[in-house]
């Protein structure tokens, strides 16, 4: 409701703001300390706050309400809040979206899980290895199309407009999606998918 979108405009904009300077001040004053080039001096100088401000906010904000504010608004739980109720409904189609940004912060934070996935690739026949590839470059390039349409569709019923041509963007993509799945399946359908799990 109206309440509640002001609310959430204030902790985006203000509350965040004083929290995330409060953080880049204490980070800019760590990186001043090992390093006194001048261009370094020069990116972290004007984000540093003044002790005064730096107090204030210290003052407003202790580190356990900083530390739940900004996990309240991280990609994640922002994700987990609209699957769980979108205008008044679960949006289930977003339970893909959270996997797949799961994964991908596994292989780009070089993890267990992130080097296991890298190893099981690598483990595989060059033929298996390469529909796997194949599958994975495809769901990407679905996946660009999906986001995209539900992010023009999504701004097109707030703005009140016609959503007509996202709609039938989407539906011109019957041939890609038969290739999409072909591929899925066939990673699926190896008889020695299973051998790979641990």
């Amino acid at each position: 409701n109206e309440e509640e979108q002001k609310e959430k405009l204030d902790e985006f904009w203000n509350k965040l703001w004083e929290i995330n300077s409060l953080k880049r001040s204490e980070h800019s004053k760590e990186i001043l300390k090992s390093f006194e080039e001048h261009l370094t001096q020069l990116a972290h100088l004007s984000i540093l706050l003044t002790q005064e401000e730096e107090e204030d906010l210290k003052d407003k904000w202790n580190r356990r309400d900083r530390k739940k504010l900004a996990q309240k608004w991280s990609f994640s739980e922002i994700l987990f809040s609209l699957m769980k109720n979108y205008k008044g409904h679960q949006f289930q189609m977003l339970t893909g979206l959270i996997h797949e940004y799961r994964m991908s912060s596994h292989v780009a934070h070089g993890d267990e899980t992130g080097i296991g996935i890298i190893e099981e690739r690598k483990g595989r026949p060059e033929n298996e290895r390469e529909a796997v590839h194949r599958a994975h470059f495809i769901k990407l390039l679905s996946n660009c199309l999906a986001y995209s349409s539900w992010t023009a569709i999504t701004v097109m019923d707030y703005l009140k407009e016609d959503k007509k041509f996202f709609f039938e963007n989407h539906s011109r993509i019957e041939k890609i999606t038969k290739i999409e799945k072909f591929y899925h399946r066939e990673v699926f359908n190896d008889p020695d998918y299973n051998k790979y799990k641990k």
